[in-house]
């Protein structure tokens, strides 16, 4: 079925609204960015500073799980380099330029040499055990530059956080909007390139304006979208509340069970797992199970029993236990839509 190019970026900004509604617009809902949110603004003005650097640092690595630490001294050289852009103002104004230009090399905000060469994102910090060199921090170092610039109420543009998930999901998008593939950057290759991609497909969903989309920086919201879409084509639902998750994996029968007094065992888990993963032939999987026929290792992935049912018209029954069901349909029909594999 052809889509006309109008129809699908309605279709997006359709889907970016119910993620404006459900899930940003309610406080509670976006407990991953507040801890943040709050940490920056108790580390502002004369708290500015090498330890207060590496807090945001830190509580970031923490909640997204980007590893830094995995690297020694990786934060405290982060910290240094982001000092070293000047003060608190000199930061938001170099992120903001970067944000606009896509290259580094290219800056200049400030009268100090080493400004417009400060190299943020493509060099390793830190070391390792044996004293190689750490890490890039590219997708860390992206994160701190969007919470530095998510309060500033007169950006309407922010900064692209660096996630494979979205990235992955960039070609998809492009496709959608009939973004031609010479116009398509590498949004892996450099931070320089991934804003460029995602900077392009930024105007081609709200256009021209720089100003902010119902009260939310553009870049927040693509990135927003891009996730979401990127984790169900992974098998994985986002967005969900504890109970609600809860209800969905008991559902499906997928939950651990305890045995005696303990939980059953990760051999137990799986083998049970693998008369229920393939739900969209559960008949088939059964059958193979009862003749004691080979099970691959992906029947018994909880991501790819998901992903499965996720293709049928099953999972519709399973989200109207949810209290998030029209959320979680208005993301999932897009999903089906568009991303569907």
């Amino acid at each position: 079925m052809k889509i006309e190019i109008t129809q699908a970026k309605q279709d997006i900004l359709d889907t970016i609204d119910a993620i404006i509604k459900y899930e940003l617009s309610p406080k509670d809902n976006c407990s991953n960015r507040q801890p943040i949110i709050d940490v920056f603004n108790s580390t502002k003005e004369d708290k500015y500073n090498r330890l207060g650097i590496i807090t945001r640092l830190v509580v970031i690595d923490s909640i997204y799980a980007t590893n830094a630490g995995y690297s020694y001294y990786s934060f405290e050289e982060m910290a240094d380099k982001i000092l070293s852009l000047g003060n608190e103002s000199d930061a938001i104004k170099y992120f903001q330029v970067l944000s606009s230009t896509q290259d580094e090399e290219k800056l200049e905000v400030s009268k100090n040499k080493d400004f417009t060469t400060n190299t943020l994102f493509d060099e390793p910090y830190g070391i390792q055990k044996n004293l190689s060199d750490g890490a890039k921090q590219i997708s860390l170092m992206s994160k701190y530059a969007f919470y530095q610039l998510l309060e500033i109420q007169d950006d309407g543009i922010g900064f692209s956080i660096y996630d494979r998930l979205a990235n992955d999901a960039y070609p998809i998008v492009c496709d959608m909007l009939k973004i031609d593939k010479e116009s398509q950057q590498d949004p892996y290759k450099t931070i320089a390139s991934h804003i460029a991609a995602f900077d392009e497909l930024r105007k081609s969903i709200f256009g021209k304006s720089t100003k902010r989309y119902k009260g939310y920086q553009q870049f927040d919201l693509l990135d927003a979208y891009l996730w979401r879409m990127g984790k169900f084509t992974g098998g994985n639902i986002a967005s969900l509340s504890r109970e609600d998750y809860t209800k969905f994996i008991t559902n499906l029968g997928l939950e651990a069970e305890r045995t005696n007094d303990d939980w059953e065992t990760a051999t137990a888990y799986k083998q049970r797992l693998a008369q229920k993963s393939d739900f969209s032939s559960i008949k088939k999987t059964k059958q193979k199970v009862k003749k004691n026929e080979t099970i691959t290792t992906s029947e018994v992935d909880i991501n790819h029993a998901i992903l499965e049912l996720l293709k049928t018209k099953h999972s519709r029954e399973i989200f109207k236990k949810l209290k998030a069901e029209k959320y979680m349909t208005i993301l999932h029909q897009h999903w089906l839509k568009y991303f569907k594999v």
